[in-house]
């Protein structure tokens, strides 16, 4: 098989180019980068301002997993919130015309990103895929944005997927990092008032469900990319503690001086969601990290090992 990536230097980008490699799929990659695509002959140049991608990329891919879009923590001043829109709406929509335009393109499936920002934040209702989404946040207007621009893959014949990622938990990147930099030696701090709930996912199982949707020809739509046992910030961090054995003491930063310094970028950090992830486990994926234990027993014990 024959896989294109977008985002591909990435934290799940890059998961996925060496996991899919390992599996003697041959994967290219799109990059800005031109240095790297000098050095790499999988790596191909795009630029979304420009409009400009070297389409010999697409040249017999049977998947495309559309990932590119700015980190959603960067600024969401004017131009901030401007670029977090231009890199996953326009991104989206200049592959949409290049393999438009591209005459001897073959692609049956594209796997296009999304976020479980786009549900409204709710620690009392279960959010499912099927939900109607009435959120006017700045958050959930972009996601909503960004999937009604890959939706329009469908026009074109292709199989489309479209993945609402909750916060990925991986040493390398992603959510995990950011909870353990709040971590010290004899303290920790938790960020309000610790009872926001999370949904998340092990980075491993994302990439066995990326794998599960494409080889076993999972129906196309919406899925979130939740594991099953949402859990709260503070179980969260009280079971790193707990795994790294430091026993730090737990301090709650206010709400207050959180949303002052992050304004309304608070609100990745103080909402909570419950999301489902029962529609993956009804297609049979069985998660080998189904709960936060788990999860971050296995990430300190890479750690440790490395």
């Amino acid at each position: 098989m024959q896989i294109l990536i977008t985002g591909g230097t990435g934290l799940i980008g890059s998961s996925l180019c060496k996991h899919f490699k390992l599996q003697n799929h041959t994967v290219k990659y799109l990059t800005r980068n031109k240095k790297l695509a000098k050095k790499n002959a999988d790596a191909y140049i795009w630029d979304i301002e420009k409009k400009f991608i070297n389409d010999s990329c697409m040249d017999n891919i049977d998947v495309i997993i559309h990932l590119a879009g700015a980190r959603i923590s960067n600024s969401w001043s004017k131009k901030g919130k401007e670029k977090l829109r231009n890199s996953r709406i326009n991104s989206t929509r200049l592959l949409y015309e290049t393999i438009a335009k591209k005459k001897n393109a073959k692609i049956k499936h594209m796997l296009c990103a999304s976020a479980i920002g786009i549900y409204q934040s709710n620690t009392e209702t279960i959010q499912y895929e099927t939900l109607e989404i009435e959120e006017k946040s700045f958050l959930s207007r972009l996601t909503q944005d960004w999937e009604e621009e890959s939706r329009r893959f469908e026009k074109l014949g292709i199989k489309t997927t479209i993945m609402r990622f909750g916060h990925v938990f991986s040493n390398k990147g992603g959510f995990y990092p950011i909870l353990n930099f709040f971590l010290f030696n004899r303290i920790g701090f938790i960020l309000g008032n610790g009872e926001q709930i999370y949904s998340w996912i092990h980075i491993t199982d994302l990439m066995n469900i990326i794998e599960c949707m494409i080889e076993k020809k999972w129906s196309k739509g919406v899925y979130n990319m939740t594991a099953p046992n949402w859990v709260s910030q503070k179980r969260i961090m009280q079971t790193i503690i707990r795994y790294k054995k430091n026993k730090s003491m737990l301090l709650c930063v206010p709400e207050l001086l959180i949303k002052l310094i992050l304004q309304e970028r608070s609100q990745l950090i103080l909402d909570g969601q419950k999301i489902s992830g029962k529609k993956v486990q009804d297609a049979g994926y069985k998660f080998k990290f189904p709960d936060i234990d788990s999860c971050i027993k296995n990430l300190e014990t890479r750690k440790s090992s490395s």
